[in-house]
């Protein structure tokens, strides 16, 4: 690993300088968690086109009753895309998407039915009526999380299920509506496949756009790691919510034309079974996939038609196969065709470099470190007053205050179990305190949110390293920047190319510039611990608050970690709050040291006071230690 080199720093603002295929790979990537990387990019592109010029003229080579089947493929697939930006890409796996579905098909057929509307007219209003119904829903199911979110999905849908069922004078209960819901010109099947073709393909384009978006970037940020994309800027309610209207928004659209191809709607459209469809087929099309819930209807739709003709069985044999599809093929049809083409021609995606750990001098010689002046008339920065916080009897933190001055490294320690972890949660907004006050830059942000606090100017880090796995390293960085800057809320359109080049400035600046192309899952602990400081910078912190810094990495890496700390602080002037275990970094680089004991503050003041103080040395340091150090 590297550390630090003050001739070696590319300055904040200026473009890091990469080479040709870097450069270029840089410019043309979005923030995703695969990249189509050199021959595999062709392939892909050239079997996109194959597969569209075939349903394109698919009435002019095949006999109509594959026609209509494949017809009915592109209306589930739809169905199965608008479901995919909710689970595919944000992670909120969702039981009851047929409500939306059902909806957009009762708004046509109704329409059509009892209004006499033109169908074109009610294909319209469909999607409408789905994403206003979410709008109402989801406030409701998004109170939820993982599980939860997931049944309530499901009972809304049963809810809606149960209106339509009971309400037969107008839904038709269990026979449903039948009649001419297609335009005058499509009763021809061809004209009628080629308008759903079109149809399709154009919601497909648009769901597209906006999963490459920096909106969907903040999706897949969700979905990646839900407490980091807080700490960065990100509100999960605002971006799931704008993610589950957009998702019943093409449900609606794709119920729509189900009523329009299939000339008929039951109010076993918004029944549990339904919602399950477009989950079995983005399975087995992929669901790390765009197109793989196409791909898997397509795959479905064929396979049940033929197994339905064949025999009374049909529906056992078809679970069968989704079964040997989930064990055999866990990333799907696309995922098995991409493996194997990447064991027979090769792996091209970015490895992690061989680097060297350049060893500096020890962090107890510190020349960042103040004068005692500088440390207590510096501008107070974050005030903190008689922080209070309880688990059921458990008293964590008892009337914790501290003032953390601009422009200082300030430290806290204490023995396990002095609730330095849940007052650090507790400035950061992880926790709500029980009593008490946090000022940060003359504001009250007691209460606030953490993805507020971030845009106010307090980042940090965590005792683990806590980034997003799947993403390249300058994509961990490039995500913070944008979501601090307010530009993730866009549905179409990439990052801006600014945020890269800075992004990329940021990680040359603290020594990984030459693993920007690697995903942040195969850096080295230390690596990781270096890429949560950058993101820290990215979100221009004033104040960079880092939860055991050093914790779980080797000297070399404890090293780089610390030398960039160091570093940062006296290039950027940035504040740096840290909790701390190892004493050699704290007493190397802390300024000021605040002493927690049960709860409570024993202690506060410069290293060398922390170290002569006797209430310290009983109960943290010892009395060999305490020795040792004077």
């Amino acid at each position: 690993m590297m550390s630090i080199q003050a001739n070696n720093k590319t300055p904040i603002g200026e473009t890091m300088t990469l080479n040709h295929a870097s450069a270029e790979r840089l410019e043309t990537s979005g923030i995703s968690e695969t990249r189509l990387d050199g021959w595999l990019r062709p392939i892909v592109v050239t079997s996109c086109v194959v597969a569209i010029a075939l349903l394109i003229s698919a009435p002019l080579i095949f006999p109509s009753t594959i026609v209509l089947v494949l017809g009915s493929a592109l209306v589930l697939g739809m169905f199965s895309l608008s479901l995919n930006i909710l689970f595919g890409t944000s992670g909120l796996l969702t039981f009851g998407h047929a409500a939306y579905f059902g909806i957009g098909a009762y708004t046509v057929a109704l329409l059509v039915s009892r209004l006499e509307w033109n169908p074109l007219a009610g294909l319209i209003v469909a999607p409408l009526a789905a994403a206003v119904a979410a709008s109402i829903l989801a406030p409701i199911v998004l109170r939820g999380k993982e599980i939860y979110f997931g049944l309530l999905t499901l009972g809304t849908a049963q809810l809606v299920y149960a209106i339509a069922h009971g309400t037969p004078a107008w839904t038709g209960g269990d026979e449903g509506l039948i009649g001419d819901f297609q335009p005058s010109w499509a009763f021809d099947l061809s004209k009628l496949y080629w308008f759903t073709f079109a149809c399709v393909a154009g919601g497909a384009l648009v769901l597209w756009m906006v999963t490459r978006s920096p909106f969907g970037d903040a999706l897949r940020g969700l979905r990646e790691n839900r407490l980091r994309a807080q700490f960065i800027g990100i509100s999960p309610i605002r971006y799931e919510y704008g993610a589950f209207i957009i998702a019943a928004f093409f449900a609606g659209l794709a119920g729509g034309l189900f009523t329009i191809y299939e000339g008929q709607v039951q109010d076993a459209l918004f029944f549990w079974q339904m919602s399950a469809t477009p989950l079995i087929v983005a399975l087995l099309g992929g669901f790390g996939y765009f197109l793989g819930p196409v791909v898997g209807a397509i795959f479905y739709t064929l396979l049940t038609d033929q197994l339905a003709s064949r025999t009374e069985f049909w529906d056992v044999a078809v679970g069968l196969v989704v079964v040997v599809v989930a064990i055999g093929m866990p990333s799907g049809i696309i995922g098995a065709l991409e493996s194997g083409l990447r064991n027979i021609l090769g792996n091209s995606r970015p490895r992690v470099p061989q680097r060297a750990t350049v060893m500096s001098a020890a962090p107890a010689a510190s020349s960042h470190q103040k004068t005692r002046a500088d440390v207590t008339t510096a501008p107070v920065l974050l005030e903190v007053s008689n922080l209070t916080k309880s688990f059921g009897g458990l008293h964590v933190t008892r009337d914790v205050s501290m003032k953390v001055r601009k422009g200082t490294i300030h430290a806290i320690i204490g023995p396990n179990g002095a609730g330095k972890t849940t007052f650090f949660n507790l400035i950061t907004g992880a926790l709500r305190p029980d009593a008490g006050k946090v000022q940060f830059a003359g504001k009250d942000i007691t209460f606030a949110n953490p993805w507020d606090r971030v845009k106010l100017g307090l980042g940090r880090s965590f005792q683990q390293p806590n980034i997003f796995p799947a993403l390249a390293t300058i994509d961990n960085v490039a995500l913070a920047e944008a979501s601090v800057r307010g530009r993730t809320a866009r549905l179409v359109g990439k990052l801006p190319a600014a945020i890269r080049d800075r992004a990329a400035a940021i990680l040359k600046n603290v020594g990984l510039g030459d693993v920007a192309l690697v995903r942040a899952a195969d850096l080295s602990h230390g690596d990781q611990r270096t890429l949560e400081i950058a993101m820290g910078l990215a979100v221009e912190a004033q104040l960079l608050c880092l939860d055991e810094p050093t914790a779980g990495v080797g000297p070399g890496e404890t090293r780089q970690v610390v030398n960039a700390i160091r570093e940062i602080a006296q290039s950027q002037g940035l504040t740096i709050l840290f909790v701390e275990h190892d004493m050699d970094v704290v007493f190397g680089i802390a300024d000021r040291i605040t002493v927690l004991c049960n709860g409570s503050v024993l202690a506060e003041g410069t290293p060398d006071e922390i170290r002569r103080n006797p209430d310290v040395i009983a109960a943290y340091l010892g009395a060999d230690t305490a020795g040792d150090q004077q």
